[in-house]
Order: C-alpha cells, then sequence, then structure tokens
C-alpha cells in the first residue's frame, strides 16, 4: 500500500508528488497530491532523478495552463530520445548477427520491458555484453560501420563508442562483480547467451538476459553505484517493476539461495521494502521486516544525491574511503589506511613492473598521486576534500554498511 513517508529536507511536498505520481504510472495506486508545491521543483526534481516521462504521463492533464508547454516539450524531447536509443538497440542486434556474435543488452531497455508502458523508462547509453574471445572482432565491427572508439582502454569491463550522439558501451565482463570473491557470482553468469531471450519491440528486437540474470546484474549495478555515486529513482523502479513481475515462490527459489550465499539478499530485501513503501509496489512478507529507519536513510540518500550523483558530483572523489575495491565490501578501515592500501592497488594496476619490485614500488604510489593530480587539475575528476568528505563518507557508510554488501 502507497502511503506518505517521513523524508527530511524542505520539499519534501514536491517529493510526494514525484512518488505519488511513480505509484500511479507503475501500480495504478490512486493520484494523492498535497494541496501545495512547487510545479517548478517538481520538474526539476523528477529530470535529475531520470524519471520525468513517467511523472508527466501521471500528472499532464492536472498540469497549470502556463508550465503545460514547457513540460510537453521535454516529455517530446525525451520520447524522440528514447525512440532514437531504441532503434540503435535493434541495429545492434542486427550487427552481431550478421557476424553470429553471442550478445545480451544490460540494463537500460532490458529493464523497460518490465515496465507497464516501455516507452517512458528514460534510456541512456547502449549497454551490451559479448564473450571475452569475442571482443576484439566486435570492436572492429563496430569500427567498420562507424561507431568509433572512445574510451583511453584503462577500464576494467567495457569499452566505449559513440555515433550520433549515442554512446555504445561494449562489455566484455558484467559490471559490479568484485575481484575477491566474485566467483560465485561469475559461475552463476556462465549460462547468460545460453538463457538470454528475444524480445520484440516496434521496429526490430533484440536479445536481453532471462529474469534471473536480469534481477542478478540489477542487483550488482545497484550496489555498484550505491557505494560510489549513489543511486536515483530510476534504478529503485527498475527493481520494483522487475520483481513485481515475478512470482513470489518463484522469486525466492531463483534467488534467495544465491543472493545470500553472495551477500546481496539484504539489498535485495530493502529494495524490495523500499519498492512497496514509497512506490506501491505489494510488499513480499520475507521484506516486511526490513528497518524503516534504513529505508528513510536510503531514500534520502537518492533525494541528495540524483541519479548516479548528479546533485552531488564529490561523491566520487571519496569513492576509496567507502569500499574495499578488491571485495566492493564496505570499507572497515579508517581513513587514511583505507587511502594508502587504494593508492597500493591502484600502483598493481596501473605500473605492475615498477610494483612487482620493494625497490620501485615506492615509484609506483607516486606514480598514482601524480596521476591522480593531472585528472584533478585537467578535471577529470575532483579533489578529495578530507574534512567535508570524510565526514559524509562517514554518515554514508553507517547506513550502507547495513546492507552488509557482498558479505555471505
Amino acid at each position: 500500500m502507497h502511503r506518505k513517508t517521513k523524508i527530511a529536507n524542505s520539499t519534501s511536498e514536491e517529493r510526494e508528488v514525484i512518488l505519488s505520481a511513480l505509484a500511479y504510472e507503475l501500480f495504478g495506486k490512486p493520484l494523492k497530491l498535497p494541496s501545495s508545491f512547487d510545479w517548478n521543483t517538481v520538474f526539476r526534481e523528477s529530470i535529475s532523478q531520470t524519471v520525468f516521462p513517467l511523472v508527466y504521463s501521471a500528472l499532464c492533464d492536472r498540469l497549470p495552463s502556463e508550465i503545460k508547454e514547457k513540460w510537453e516539450t521535454r516529455f517530446l524531447q525525451c520520447l524522440a530520445s528514447n525512440i532514437r536509443i531504441n532503434a540503435a538497440h535493434s541495429e545492434i542486434h542486427k550487427l552481431m548477427q550478421s557476424s553470429a556474435i553471442p550478445y545480451v543488452i544490460l540494463k537500460g531497455c532490458a529493464s523497460s520491458g518490465y515496465y507497464p508502458k516501455p516507452e517512458l523508462r528514460t534510456m541512456g547509453d547502449v549497454d551490451f555484453l559479448v564473450g571475452s574471445s569475442d571482443l576484439e572482432r566486435c570492436s572492429s565491427l563496430l569500427d567498420n560501420h562507424g561507431i568509433r572508439r572512445t574510451d583511453d582502454g584503462t577500464h576494467s569491463f567495457h569499452r566505449s563508442f559513440v555515433l550520433h550522439n549515442i554512446t555504445y558501451e561494449l562489455h566484455w565482463s558484467i559490471s559490479g562483480i568484485p575481484d575477491v570473491g566474485g566467483e560465485k557470482i561469475r559461475t552463476c553468469c556462465e549460462k547468460i547467451f545460453s538463457d538470454m531471450v528475444y524480445r520484440d519491440v516496434p521496429d526490430g528486437g533484440y536479445y536481453v538476459p532471462s529474469d534471473f540474470h536480469h534481477g542478478l546484474i540489477l542487483l550488482l549495478h545497484t550496489a555498484s553505484h550505491l557505494t560510489t555515486t549513489g543511486i536515483g529513482l530510476r534504478h529503485l523502479c527498475d527493481w520494483a517493476v522487475f520483481i513485481e513481475k515475478l512470482p513470489d515462490v518463484l522469486f525466492r527459489e531463483s534467488f534467495e539461495g544465491i543472493l545470500k550465499e553472495i551477500g546481496l539478499w539484504d539489498l535485495a530485501k530493502t529494495l524490495t521494502a523500499m519498492s512497496s513503501r514509497y512506490l506501491g509496489a505489494g510488499m513480499r512478507p520475507w521484506a516486511s521486516d526490513v528497518d524503516e529507519g534504513l529505508t528513510e536513510s536510503l531514500m534520502n540518500d537518492i533525494w541528495q544525491g540524483g541519479n548516479f550523483g548528479g546533485k552531488d558530483p564529490q561523491r566520487m572523489s571519496y569513492r576509496v574511503l567507502m569500499i574495499d575495491d578488491a571485495t566492493h565490501r564496505i570499507e572497515k578501515r579508517g581513513f587514511i589506511p583505507a587511502l594508502a592500501l587504494a593508492v597500493h592497488r591502484k600502483a598493481k594496476i596501473f605500473y605492475p613492473k615498477m610494483s612487482a619490485s620493494y625497490i620501485f614500488l615506492p615509484v609506483a604510489w607516486i606514480s598514482v598521486c601524480c596521476r591522480y593530480s593531472w585528472q584533478v587539475l585537467t578535471k577529470k575528476r575532483p579533489w578529495l576534500k578530507f574534512g567535508k568528505d570524510a565526514k559524509t563518507a562517514r554518515q554514508r557508510k553507517a547506513f550502507l554498511d547495513q546492507l552488509k554488501l557482498f558479505e555471505a
């Protein structure tokens, strides 16, 4: 049952409007609006959370005349963008089929199929996965069709390409799997190509993961961003519509055992409780005992950060204080030891030969610090502000630690 939940800060009325609009569009709950709120704040916040098309669809008949044109123009722009990106997914399917390269679409278009109105799910990049043995062949195929590579080759699980202002992310590994302790997850993903399903869409179609693999990818993706930039309402909507489509018995048979084993069961429970408490999805008995303080803290983190931390870009600067890069668990060390260990790990990645020698290891550490400083100077990443960032990281760690991410 959808209910009004206490949310901190002064824009609670506007947030209530957005949540009610989402509950109406996703699960048919009654649309209940407060007596007074600011339409412009609703407009900006729903864009920041990348759920504007859903909010517009719910509120379009209630818009004041003076803002109707502005909202409608933005909505049509979002729809046009979604159409272009959907078409790009179908073109990827044709390319992969022409060269007999197995692939699956990840996240965006894979998630949209669970929505009551798929066209209202805001799209971003074209993310797709191929086997590591097909990576070079696929890269050449994209290049031969004018889709140009744009990354610098340092990313650990995908390459970036662009065509007509659409970004294509070619993955050879599913993101969010820990380097240490991720063996079971990798084993679970071995059948992703044999279990994939074809999804028909207007003017095309493409392969998407099975329900099991899609749910696992959603949790990995959410966990990865929770500990860095944070997630937006779109992430919560993706989970809410996904779990609503799965019968409870099927979900527990498919997911409970493996999620407990890999340390993502508490995250699944928390997202499920939030889906019910804030968006109107049905409550699952196994998620009803999730602490309300935890769900409120996580919801406030969503409001404060925006989608992928768009409202708080500084979050990426203190990632090393939040998470153990190897295990993807919340960092238990103090901030100085955590920072030192992060520098050491980066040295092993970027300068493996120097790091292998005790004599040159300090040089590798210094090189990592110089590399970071150069990225800051070229505005590729923000400075780490020890006072403010350490305080914020400590506050976020306090509630994220309750999720026990990747702790079996």
